[in-house]
């Protein structure tokens, strides 16, 4: 099998745990990774799961029913990392390759439109472009992870597989996007970034002698397992429920794009509906261990999608996830790590946005009706909305159901 674009002395290696190629080490780091149920995200109108199908099953499958589950099986082996010998990284992807002619497409490294082409080392590239060279190198290098939440959620499992490690020698290089944000982690983590962290630069090739590359991460859809170690490895702690009471809102204020338009109205209206909870605006700029300890303590965690919301990667189990979110093919990552580590998600949908929109405005009263559905415990977001009402109709005084308003959804409040 050759790689698309590629000389015709490269072939591809898609599993390298189980195809073994000639001369590379393979050490497997645990159990196969696990299938898991994903629910249908919670919603005040469970039609939205229907009516949008498409946009939300743009980069993932999910369900166009409120009680039908998504089984997630993206990798299906144990992680690992794999020694390869005379191999190079190059392109925005973190494409490897090798002396011996092979590429690897590892499943879950490269995020694949119906229809393209893998990528493929560019013939004679390594002779044009500038090469750095190392004895041994440890790779954490996909597509994106220069943004947040990929760093967050799809390279630090990548990282903490390559530390866990008995076969990377001690003191390693490791590359990286070099991003400002990335320091405090892996000094969390007990690396010295100075010392070790080689910043990558796509237009570059980076060659060793012996290659560490780890289990990647499949874009937006990170391992449970994976998640799980991270949260491990920085001392993420399960606080007891009485000491997690808060209603962490994550801001997008002075951000380029989604900032709530109507934010200081929400924030009002939230403070005097849940007077018993305290409700913290999170900003970025926090140091990681007073956002560990704030995310740690939420009860809710909600906001626009965004960064912010990749810290729910520190909240306990069962703690309510609410995301207002734009309806041009949404990205569902938060809906994926929520279920992936036993939260309880729930979607508010914002009409005619998209991602790089600077503000929304969002609907108060929704975001009122969905939050006490979910905290009242009629439902575990898992897509019904918790109605005891039929679909377009709405509790109404005396127990009975009553027509929902035009141009409003149903809930059970």
């Amino acid at each position: 099998l050759l790689a698309a674009g590629a000389a015709p002395r490269f072939v591809v290696v898609t599993d390298v745990v189980r195809e073994a190629p000639e001369g590379v080490e393979v050490e497997l780091l645990g159990p196969a990774f696990e299938a898991f149920e994903r629910a249908a995200p919670g919603l005040l109108d469970s039609a939205v799961l229907r009516d949008f199908h498409d946009e939300l099953s743009a980069m993932q499958d999910v369900a166009a029913e409120p009680g039908a589950a998504n089984e997630y099986d993206s990798l299906g082996h144990s992680p690992f990392v794999a020694a390869v010998r005379g191999a190079h990284v190059e392109g925005e992807g973190g494409l490897v390759w090798d002396d011996a002619g092979r590429v690897y497409h590892e499943r879950g490294h490269f995020f694949k439109d119906e229809g393209a082409p893998l990528p493929a080392p560019a013939d004679g590239r390594a002779s044009r472009r500038p090469e750095h060279a190392f004895p041994a190198l440890a790779t954490t290098i996909q597509r994106f992870g220069h943004m947040y939440y990929h760093f967050v959620a799809e390279t630090l499992p990548k990282l903490v597989l390559l530390l866990q490690s008995g076969s990377v020698p001690e003191g390693t290089p490791l590359l990286s996007w070099g991003m400002p944000f990335e320091r405090q982690f892996y000094e969390a983590l007990g690396v010295d970034y100075d010392a070790r962290v080689v910043p990558y630069d796509a237009g570059h090739v980076y060659s060793a002698d012996t290659l560490y590359m780890p289990t990647p991460s499949p874009r937006i859809t990170p391992s449970r397992e994976g998640l799980q170690a991270v949260r491990e490895a920085l001392g993420v702690r399960e606080l007891p429920e009485e000491e997690r009471g808060l209603i962490v809102y994550c801001t997008r204020e002075d951000e380029a794009s989604r900032a709530v338009a109507n934010e200081k109205e929400l924030l009002q209206a939230l403070r005097k509906a849940h007077p018993d909870k305290e409700v913290v605006v999170y900003k970025t700029g926090r140091p990681l261990d007073e956002v560990i300890e704030l995310f740690q303590r939420a009860d809710v965690i909600l906001g626009p999608h965004g960064a912010g919301l990749s810290h729910l990667l520190f909240a306990a189990p069962g703690t309510h996830v609410v995301e207002f979110l734009f309806m041009r093919d949404p990205p569902m990552m938060f809906w994926h790590m929520s279920r992936a580590l036993g939260m309880d998600y729930w979607m508010l949908p914002v009409p005619q946005s998209f991602w790089m929109q600077p503000e929304m405005e969002v609907p108060v009263q929704e975001v009122l009706d969905l939050l006490h559905l979910a905290l009242q415990g009629d439902g575990d977001g898992d897509g019904d909305g918790g109605r005891a009402c039929p679909e377009g109709e709405a509790a109404a005084a005396g127990g009975r159901c009553a027509p929902c308003p035009p141009g409003e959804y149903a809930s059970a409040q």
